[in-house]
């Protein structure tokens, strides 16, 4: 089961492997921004638009606690060794990929997931990056029809 996922999903030929420099002055750079970077990633609880106040504000104080330098060297380390796309058609057990159709840029990538994993179920709700918080209550619907079927 996996949701709106460009960093994993993304053409590896399209974005070539960055050498270690390269990966630590991209740490350098975004932490030189401070939490500006974190608070503009799509999965940010205040870009949402659609949570209730009181639960974007607890995300928000969550968010509050993530360390800068931490989410700086996760990101330059993990996210370009992250994508399977080349592997899709490996997948053999069952899979759902519950979509949120606001990320117009991963539509395109949805699509190669429907033609590449055989048997794929794609659920699209009218949420975001961030599908499970935009559309709780289809998300949760979607997962727990999925692992009923699938146990």
């Amino acid at each position: 089961m996996f949701t709106n996922s460009n960093s994993a999903l993304r053409e590896t030929s399209a974005t070539p492997t960055p050498t270690p420099e390269q990966l630590a002055d991209r740490v350098i750079a975004f932490e030189a921004r401070g939490r500006a970077p974190l608070e503009a990633m799509p999965f940010y609880p205040k870009r949402s638009g659609r949570l209730a106040p009181d639960v974007e504000d607890e995300l928000v104080g969550d968010a509050a606690l993530i360390s800068v330098r931490g989410m700086a060297f996760g990101l330059s380390y993990t996210t370009p060794d992250l994508s399977v796309r080349e592997r899709l058609g490996e997948i053999t057990t069952p899979t759902l990929l519950v979509n949120g159709r606001r990320e117009k840029g991963f539509q395109s990538v949805r699509d190669v997931a429907a033609d590449e994993i055989a048997g794929l179920e794609v659920v699209d709700l009218e949420g975001g990056h961030p599908v499970n918080l935009d559309c709780a209550g289809g998300f949760n619907a979607a997962v727990v029809d999925f692992l009923a079927r699938h146990p």
